[in-house]
């Protein structure tokens, strides 16, 4: 993928918000049936890994850091 077919959203909310995001969704251009995922990253600034570049570095867990939703079928046909 390039910048064009990402859609990046960032907010800052209180803790404990409830909230509904703005989105934007282009079908795929393949017939059949693909999958949505939106995915939510708890700190996008934090290095994939620390200290960049030393021999001794440790990569991020992004388990720690992300959490995908629910799978979403989206059904593509002519």
């Amino acid at each position: 993928m390039n910048g064009a077919e990402q859609w990046v959203a960032y907010v800052s909310l209180p803790t404990g918000t409830r909230a509904t995001l703005p989105g934007r969704f282009v079908a795929p251009q393949e017939t059949g049936v693909h999958e949505f995922v939106v995915v939510m990253v708890y700190d996008p600034y934090q290095m994939l890994e620390e200290p960049p570049l030393a021999a001794e570095r440790r990569l991020t867990r992004f388990e720690d850091v992300t959490e995908p939703s629910i799978r979403i079928a989206i059904v593509v046909e002519e």
